[in-house]
């Protein structure tokens, strides 16, 4: 049983020191009397001050919409930083080229926790040393002590927001949560996993 324990805890330490991400939804809401029809053609806007960071993840959309056979388009392919600054303009422009849906994503926050991960003491045994190098080895390899060390937790929060064109009505809107990333791109891949998903889910496409 001892050394199931150990096992076990080894195993979890393990998870946190490799950063176990997981990602959910905190809060989410459809539209209980939307009745249109699913979207088809649709423009992602990801609100994000990092250029790199913000194509990676409508690139991203892009691809995981289109796996499900949506027509999408990443908003920074289209739209100069100019008409993305003038609502008017760009809501025109959107008309325009035909989309019947629009995503709007945008970072809400970061936050970071530390928790103290307690270090595992096994009980001693010093008569072990009097009988040879062996026996005290053998018992002491498998009886060391491990030191506890302090985790820091992250926790990444995104707010998306699904409209029609048409009408410029919400139609869904999340707010996701990442425990523990490993990198922007793991919260990209996931929260776009996630938010295609819920779109399925509700027939919004």
């Amino acid at each position: 049983m001892k050394e199931f324990t150990r096992i076990l805890w080894v195993a979890l330490s393990a998870c946190v020191l490799m950063a176990c991400a997981s990602t959910k939804l905190l809060d989410h809401w459809a539209d209980p009397d939307y009745s249109g029809a699913r979207l088809r053609n649709v423009v992602v806007f990801v609100l994000d001050t990092e250029e790199t960071r913000r194509r990676q993840a409508e690139d991203e959309y892009v691809r995981r919409l289109g796996a499900e056979g949506v027509e999408a388009s990443a908003a920074y392919t289209l739209f100069t930083k100019e008409e993305e600054g003038d609502l008017e303009t760009l809501k025109v422009r959107i008309k325009e080229l035909g989309f019947d849906g629009a995503i709007a994503s945008r970072l809400v926050g970061v936050t970071s926790d530390y928790q103290w991960v307690p270090g595992t003491h096994y009980a001693t045994g010093p008569y072990h040393a009097y009988y040879g190098f062996g026996s005290y080895y053998s018992y002491a390899y498998h009886h060391v002590y491990e030191p506890g060390y302090m985790v820091e937790e992250k926790k990444v929060k995104v707010e998306t927001n699904v409209y029609t064109v048409t009408d410029e009505k919400l139609v869904w809107s999340g707010l996701s949560e990442t425990f523990d990333p490993t990198s922007a791109v793991q919260v990209i891949e996931d929260v776009v996993s996630l938010v295609v998903k819920e779109m399925k889910r509700t027939a919004l496409i």
